[in-house]
C-alpha cells in the first residue's frame, strides 16, 4: 500500500490514533532532528516484537546521516515514517505530531475531550439507511470506547433490525475499538468469538487479554438476518478484526477488496518524543482463538472480491437475493422487483 493511503486509513478510525494539532518546528536544525531520532530510538524500544524493533532502530540509524539534510518537517517525518513502515511492515508505527497540554485545552487522550470528540463524530456513525427492498445500510467510520458508543450500535441496529438482510459498510473505517465488540455481539445468538490479545509489559512479558462480545440487557438485536461486510484497503485496525471474526464464524459475507493489513495494536496514547513529536509503537498482538489467525501486513480478503466501488452495489444484489421477505405486499414486491431489474439505479435514487 503507497504510504500516504496507508497512514489516511489509519487517521480514519478513533481519535487516538490520529496526528493531533501540536507545535512542532516549522524546519529542522541537525541539534533538533538528532535529539528527535535520539528520543525515538529509546521509544522504540518498547515495541511488541523487540527483534523486529531492533531491526526498525538499525534502519534508523542507518539513515540518520540522510534525516539530518532534511530541513522541512513534514519531510522529515514522512521520511521516517515510511522507513520505519518499510523496516517492519507496521503500518501502525507512524510519527506523529503530539497533543500536549496547553493554557487553552487538553489533551485528546483526556477522557472528557475525547468524549466530546467521539459525540461530534456521532461515535463513528456516517450513514443508516433502509435501502429498496427492505435492505438494511449501515456505515461506520471509527470505532469507540464508552456506553455512548454501545448505545450508537444498540440505536442503528434497533432501527434497522426488521429489514430482510444488513449491508455493513467498513470501507472507510480506519479502526478504534470497543463498540467493535458490540457490533459483533448483536449479530449472532451464540457468542462469536473475539481476537486474542498479547500485550507487551514494560517489564518484557506479555500479558493476554480475551475479548469478548458485548451484548444489551435485551440480547442480540440482528442475530439471524443475512449479512454483508464491505471492505477495502482503507478498511483498517480493528474494523480488520470485525470482518475476520465474522468471516471466520460464518456470520457474514465479505464483499470489497484485500484491507489494509494492520493488526499490531496499542493500549497506551501517543509517546511524547519532545519538541511537539510523538510516535504510535504498537505493543499488542492479535490471534484468532481459533484459528490463529492474524491480519497484519496481509489484511483480510474477502469472500467475494470486487472494486470498493462497486461493492456496495454487489452486496445489494446479494442482499436481495438472499432475503426472505417477512411481510409482502404488492406495493413492497414491486419496490423488490425494481431493485433486482436494476440494483445501480436503486440505489442512487435512494
Amino acid at each position: 500500500m503507497k504510504f500516504s493511503t496507508l497512514l489516511l486509513a489509519i487517521c480514519i478510525g478513533g481519535a487516538a490514533l490520529c496526528p493531533a494539532a501540536a507545535d512542532v518546528p516549522a524546519s529542522m536544525t541537525p541539534a533538533a532532528t538528532a535529539r528527535l531520532l535520539n528520543n525515538l530510538d529509546k521509544a522504540l524500544n518498547s515495541y511488541v516484537d523487540p527483534k523486529l524493533g531492533a531491526v526498525v532502530q538499525a534502519r534508523l540509524k542507518a539513515r540518520r546521516g540522510d534525516y539530518q539534510k532534511i530541513t522541512d518537517t513534514k519531510a522529515l517525518m514522512e521520511a521516517i515514517t515510511a522507513d520505519m513502515v518499510k523496516a517492519s511492515e507496521d503500518g501502525h508505527l507512524t510519527l506523529r505530531n503530539y497533543d500536549a497540554p496547553t493554557a487553552t485545552g487538553p489533551r485528546t487522550d483526556d477522557a472528557a475531550a475525547r468524549a466530546a470528540q467521539n459525540a461530534a463524530r456521532a461515535q463513528g456513525l456516517v450513514s443508516l439507511r433502509r435501502l429498496p427492498g427492505n435492505i438494511g445500510y449501515l456505515k461506520i467510520n471509527g470505532f469507540f470506547h464508552g456506553e455512548p458508543a454501545e448505545q450508537m450500535i444498540d440505536g442503528a441496529l434497533t432501527l434497522l433490525k426488521d429489514t430482510d438482510a444488513l449491508i455493513i459498510d467498513l470501507r472507510e473505517n480506519g479502526g478504534g475499538g470497543g463498540n467493535d465488540a458490540r457490533l459483533v455481539g448483536n449479530l449472532s445468538r451464540e457468542p462469536i468469538p473475539m481476537m486474542v490479545v498479547e500485550w507487551r509489559q514494560a517489564d518484557g512479558s506479555f500479558e493476554t487479554m480475551k475479548r469478548e462480545v458485548s451484548v444489551g440487557p435485551d440480547g442480540p438485536i440482528y442475530p439471524d438476518k443475512p449479512v454483508y461486510v464491505l471492505t477495502a484497503k482503507r478498511t483498517y485496525s480493528a474494523a480488520e478484526g470485525v470482518s475476520l471474526v465474522l468471516q471466520t464464524a460464518k456470520r457474514a459475507v465479505l464483499v470489497g477488496e484485500t484491507t489494509g493489513g494492520g493488526g499490531n495494536p496499542s493500549n497506551r496514547p501517543v509517546l511524547d518524543l519532545g519538541d511537539g513529536f510523538g510516535v504510535f509503537v504498537p505493543n499488542g498482538r492479535n490471534y484468532h482463538p481459533v484459528t490463529k489467525a492474524n491480519w497484519e501486513d496481509i489484511g483480510v480478503r474477502p469472500d467475494i472480491e470486487t472494486p470498493p466501488a462497486e461493492a456496495l452495489t454487489k452486496a445489494y444484489v446479494l442482499a436481495l437475493a438472499a432475503a426472505r421477505p417477512s411481510v409482502s405486499s404488492p406495493r413492497l414486491e414491486k419496490e423488490r422487483n425494481d431493485a433486482l431489474a436494476d440494483p445501480a439505479k436503486a440505489l442512487a435514487e435512494n
